[in-house]
């Protein structure tokens, strides 16, 4: 590998959902616009670097950064998270071809 050819591309998005009734899922991203939230990129790279890397969403929305190509672990940092009233952080989603 030629380290300026070997990276991709790792979009994190927010996505702020609540449940109505019990389980109808509904859209709370209003209520997320100018909030902030924290996710922590962490793992090591195809050249045995230790990467930690901290990506902050504002709103409802996306942010993108460019890593070398290796395994990462992408975990939301939620101590701010009680930033919307009904929601609640229930898990991640992940699809590895979006």
């Amino acid at each position: 590998y030629e380290k300026e050819n070997s990276k991709a591309t790792l979009t994190v998005e927010k996505k702020v959902m609540g449940v109505l009734n019990g389980s109808d899922p509904y859209d709370l991203s209003s209520q997320a616009t100018g909030k902030t939230y924290t996710f922590q990129i962490t793992g090591e790279n195809v050249y045995g670097e230790t990467v930690n890397e901290t990506v902050t969403v504002t709103g409802a929305g996306t942010e993108t950064v460019d890593l070398v190509y290796g395994n990462y672990t992408v975990t939301e940092v939620t101590d701010n998270i009680s930033q919307i009233d009904g929601y609640t952080w229930s898990g991640v989603e992940y699809d590895e071809n979006t």
